[in-house]
């Protein structure tokens, strides 16, 4: 995609996987509401969460891959939404209307995670939105930052092994590059008890209604789409903590039943080599799809 050779692609997202690479490379990359999508034949990573994305050159371009694979809810997919289930479904919405929108920004603490150059570039990103004709609000960070928390350190690591298959897992463990083979080991050294399945089950639906509540008072949440961009050897060195970090934005939004696009924003240069791309995304509400398209074609015509 980066590259030129095809006009759009499919990825996958669970955690950021359609959006940070979208970012690292200067394109775009879809979340769909998860359930809108069929996820009929994708290899599951988590199965409750996973989504199809959609990597692209623009905006406009994401959205007419969404309107022609979204049909309506597939019956061979169990996790497919119902068409009552959401407020929009497949359709286009009204355009950004004449006195403009809100959008949420994350607490000044929360953008600590970034790098300077990335937190002055999200700056910049938010300005590019009020030129845009939107209305900053600050957004209480706790339903995102627990949401985030729950997929990797809470009960649905074990949703991983399970769609992995625990059995194969265990037989085949040697052969697990030695970070999976980690994350793996870590989750069934904690021993979780059944009911704290259901603990984090209650927990996820707690954040995700405070985030719900969150989006009838702003249309969008603008986020960078990640925190930083690494080298290959800053990534080896230490890639749990890493991966981590780079999903600060990217990690909760599944876990919230949320939708999103990662668009360029900007360009910096490091102190060697060519101009690398900086990236925010634009988070929407659980079927919202189409007015964060909206809004996601304003920001990029503006500059």
């Amino acid at each position: 995609m980066a590259a030129g050779l095809v006009t759009f692609a499919l990825g996958t997202d669970t955690a950021g996987s359609g959006r940070v690479p979208a970012a690292f490379n200067g394109i775009t990359g879809f979340k769909p509401t998860k359930g809108t999508f069929s996820a009929d034949g994708l290899v599951p990573a988590c199965r409750s969460l996973d989504t199809i994305s959609v990597l692209a050159h623009t905006v406009d371009e994401s959205r007419a891959v969404w309107l022609a694979a979204d049909e309506g809810p597939d019956l061979a997919d169990p996790f497919a939404k119902t068409q009552q289930s959401l407020p929009l479904w497949h359709v286009d919405f009204r355009g950004v209307q004449e006195g403009g929108f809100v959008f949420g920004v994350p607490p000044p603490e929360a953008l600590e995670v970034c790098t300077p150059t990335y937190r002055e570039h999200f700056a910049l990103a938010v300005k590019r939105m009020e030129r845009s004709g939107g209305i900053r609000q600050e957004v209480d960070w706790i339903p995102f930052d627990g949401g985030s928390r729950l997929l990797y350190d809470g009960a649905l690591m074990n949703e991983r092994i399970q769609c992995a298959g625990p059995e194969f897992l265990q037989l085949q463990k040697q052969f697990l590059h030695p970070t999976t083979r980690k994350l793996f080991e870590a989750a069934t050294a904690r021993q979780t008890q059944p009911w704290d399945i259901y603990r984090d089950q209650h927990t996820q639906a707690l954040f995700t209604r405070q985030a719900a509540l969150i989006f009838e008072k702003v249309d969008v949440f603008l986020v960078p789409t990640t925190t930083c961009h690494p080298t290959v050897a800053e990534m080896e060195n230490d890639p749990i903590a890493l991966n981590a970090k780079l999903g600060q934005f990217t990690h909760f939004a599944n876990v919230l039943d949320l939708c999103g696009i990662a668009v360029p924003s900007s360009t910096y240069k490091e102190e060697e080599g060519e101009p690398l791309p900086f990236g925010v995304t634009l988070i929407g509400a659980s079927g919202m799809d189409g007015k964060v398209f909206d809004i996601a074609k304003v920001f990029e015509q503006a500059f």
